[in-house]
């Protein structure tokens, strides 16, 4: 199984007034360890975070350790997925609050990644504790913006989701509906984020919080892929 690593560090306004954005050192394992800063034209030039990888394959499961050094005091995050996509539904039934209408809508898609994980900083497992005691009805994107990985949040962020107009008695017999117009961007990356914990369902899945960070900004992380990971069916 092919899998990306994307290691992005958190900076404020702590660092540039005004600001909040994400360095982004792109590694793709079994393939090259070629670092790629991502940021805007108009910041100031920062060095991309260091980082190293213990090995540049898995096979069936195991365990990759992530180390390097980031801007002190930056919290850090691990993006991992795999270049293997599967298929995902979300069916959107649950009435409005505002409005009080029941949406009926099918959102379906083939590009989720067959592995998705977000490690977080050590220091977010309480704040991840308390989205497991919500039990099956915990939100991800809730929890993304509560641990601060919404912006680690990429890979699936730009898929491609069908969307369809079902209705009650569609949803019963199974029907998709007519397919209603392309998502926009925002749309997309919402919607994406209902399709992943849909396919992955748990928090542990989805987010661990095991990046171990140092003062001097330096951190480490146990990567691991589960045996028997899906390989993209």
């Amino acid at each position: 199984m092919r899998l990306a690593l994307a290691v992005r560090v958190r900076t404020d306004s702590e660092m540039w007034p005004g600001r909040r954005k994400y360095l982004c050192a792109l590694l793709g394992l079994a393939i090259s360890c070629a670092p790629l800063i991502c940021a805007a034209e108009d910041t100031p030039a920062v060095a991309a975070p260091a980082i190293s990888i213990d090995k540049t394959a898995v096979n069936n499961g195991g365990e990759i350790v992530v180390s390097g050094r980031a801007p002190a005091g930056k919290p850090v995050f691990i993006e991992v997925w795999s270049e293997k996509a599967v298929r995902a539904s979300f069916f959107d039934g649950a009435k409005d609050q505002k409005t009080g209408v029941v949406p009926y809508k099918l959102y379906l898609s083939d590009r989720i990644p067959s592995h998705y994980r977000i490690y977080v900083p050590a220091d977010k497992a309480d704040m991840l504790k308390k989205a497991k005691a919500e039990g099956g009805r915990w939100s991800y994107s809730r929890w993304l913006n509560e641990t601060g990985a919404a912006a680690a949040y990429s890979a699936p962020g730009g898929i491609a989701i069908d969307a369809y107009q079902s209705s009650l008695v569609a949803s019963i017999i199974g029907s998709r509906g007519p397919k209603l117009a392309s998502l926009n961007a925002q749309e997309t990356r919402a919607r994406s984020m209902q399709l992943v914990k849909a396919r992955f369902r748990s928090v542990d899945a989805l987010l661990s919080p095991s990046v171990q960070m140092s003062p001097d900004g330096s951190f480490t992380a146990k990567v691991r892929i589960p045996a028997g990971a899906a390989p993209g069916k």
